[in-house]
């Protein structure tokens, strides 16, 4: 699932020429006491000055964290109270096991508030044009992710 979403995001944002994303040997330096290697991560252009060769200096625009069960607990309290405190524009929670566990947030003033996908869909604010549809987070009835050159069609992006 990260590697299905990063080649996705990844190229993406390349194609559009929107930023960088990264994956989760980056550190995010989102305060003195709070250092995180998030799974997936997005900065945008105007803000590349945040970016140094191994870390993020201050919070990305989006972040995704894939979900465990030893990191859950966390990733939805703690880590999520911090990403918002940040500045974070946008946080994907996933859980690899279905929709059920799957929480996505957007900024709404000083706040990351939950928000629901329309008709299976989440318009992010953090990427332009970027339409997640959470169908593709998990498997088919075949046991795959979708292929990534047809979703990358479908975004417009090959």
């Amino acid at each position: 699932l990260q590697g299905f979403l990063f080649s996705i995001l990844r190229v993406f944002v390349d194609f559009f020429r929107l930023g960088e994303v990264r994956g989760s040997r980056t550190a995010v330096r989102i305060s003195l006491q709070h250092t995180y290697e998030p799974d997936i991560l997005f900065v945008g252009g105007e803000r590349r000055h945040i970016l140094a060769e191994n870390e993020v200096l201050e919070a990305p625009d989006l972040v995704i964290e894939i979900l465990s069960a030893s990191t859950a607990e966390y990733d939805r309290g703690v880590k999520r109270e911090n990403y918002e405190k940040a500045g974070v524009r946008e946080l994907w929670l996933i859980d690899p096991y279905g929709p059920a566990g799957t929480q996505f947030y957007q900024r709404r003033g000083e706040e990351l508030v939950e928000i629901a996908p329309v008709d299976g869909i989440v318009h992010s604010i953090a990427l332009p044009n970027f339409k997640l549809k959470t169908a593709w987070l998990w498997p088919d009835a075949s046991g795959q992710l979708p292929n990534p050159v047809e979703v990358l069609k479908e975004l417009g992006a090959v």
